[in-house]
């Protein structure tokens, strides 16, 4: 059986951790509290290489330079560290999507 390579066209995506407070020091850090329980690191210092976290103007200019590069398709992980990922998820709708429309 020949594997076929994804094109570009195909595979155009992106997952990311995600946390949106108006806070942006609070965001970071329950985003790199998440992830370092997930993956057992501190991520403190690498935060904004692999999330989207900060204030709604930080996420939306994080995903816009994303969508610039080309991904068309996001998955979101709320990184709330265990608090309720509601207030994160309402800030995406509320304020980010409308920007980045």
């Amino acid at each position: 059986m020949t594997r076929r390579l994804w094109t570009a066209e195909e595979v155009i995506h992106d997952g990311r951790f995600l946390n949106i407070d108006p806070d942006d020091d609070i965001a970071r850090e329950e985003g790199a509290r998440t992830m370092g329980g997930t993956y057992s690191q501190d991520f403190r210092t690498m935060i904004d290489s692999v999330a989207a976290a900060g204030t709604a103007a930080d996420v939306t200019a994080t995903l816009c330079s994303f969508y610039d590069a080309g991904a068309r398709h996001f998955i979101f992980l709320p990184a709330t560290a265990g608090a309720d990922p509601g207030p994160v998820l309402d800030r995406l709708f509320a304020e980010v999507v409308p920007r980045a429309a």
